[in-house]
């Protein structure tokens, strides 16, 4: 709640209701708001986030796609889709390439902002395949 986690939520499934296309501006928007010095916090309450709603897709779609009510109303069908674009073992690959980054972020010094545009472009590459 601290770190607006709702409203880093709500931006997150918009840019996933929106896959394989990779809406820009939003996408920037939302990793620079990660990206800002001081944004720490909110960069691992977002990428938590991402991987905790991989990780829901991937287990809900490999029980049969029993997707239950979603958080925000942009999430009705999302993941649906976005699991029978790709299977489970297309987005456990993803899962795995996301977790893998956002754990490397730190000890890499890597730039947050382009770690979020890979995240979203990797999961996009998922859905087009």
């Amino acid at each position: 709640a601290d770190e607006g986690g709702l409203e880093l939520y709500r931006e997150m499934v918009s840019l996933l209701a929106a896959l394989p296309a990779l809406e820009g501006a939003g996408l920037h928007d939302f990793a620079d708001r990660l990206a800002r010095r001081g944004a720490e916090d909110a960069f691992r309450t977002a990428t938590d986030l991402v991987r905790w709603w991989l990780a829901h897709m991937i287990r809900d779609g490999a029980r049969g796609g029993n997707w239950g009510p979603g958080v925000v109303p942009e999430e009705e069908g999302c993941a649906g889709r976005l699991f029978a674009a790709a299977g489970v073992d297309r987005w456990m690959e993803v899962w795995d390439k996301v977790s893998r980054l956002t754990d490397q972020v730190e000890g890499l010094n890597l730039d947050r902002k382009q770690v979020v545009i890979n995240l979203f472009t990797t999961m996009a590459g998922a859905v087009r395949a």
